[in-house]
């Protein structure tokens, strides 16, 4: 089962937190980081599987 890494952002980008859960694929481990995530304490999260990005929560705003 793959092992993703959740980078929890802090409002100001920095990673505050990391933490590793095991998804058997990206949608599972989507749903597992919405679960995780506390938006009153960061600004969303970067999901990794490996060196691979998954997945940017919230995606960023489009100019």
């Amino acid at each position: 089962m793959p092992v993703y890494s959740v980078r929890f952002r802090t409002h100001g980008g920095e990673i505050y937190s990391i933490k590793d859960i095991d998804c058997p694929n990206d949608e599972g481990a989507l749903k597992a980081s919405l679960f995780l995530n506390v938006p009153t304490i960061g600004n969303g999260f970067e999901l990794w599987e490996g060196e691979r990005l998954v997945a940017v929560y919230p995606q960023p705003a489009s100019t």
